[in-house]
């Protein structure tokens, strides 16, 4: 049968991933690697990879390796 994430204790992180589905050109398999390599759970942790991820970029544009 089907099963509801919303039930149970992990209620706020599932419902923080199906956010997640609203973001245009993420689907459930791109979310569930971003969840599971990156720890992202809502909207606030993939800003925050995005953040992170853009300040990669920069400072290695910056300081060439």
């Amino acid at each position: 049968g089907a099963v509801d994430v919303r039930a149970g204790s992990d209620a706020a992180g599932a419902e923080g991933l199906l956010s997640l589905l609203d973001v245009s050109g993420l689907g459930p398999k791109t979310i569930k690697l971003l969840w599971e390599q990156a720890e992202v759970t809502d909207l606030a942790s993939l800003k925050a990879l995005e953040l992170k991820q853009a300040t990669k970029l920069t400072e290695a544009s910056i300081i060439p390796i």
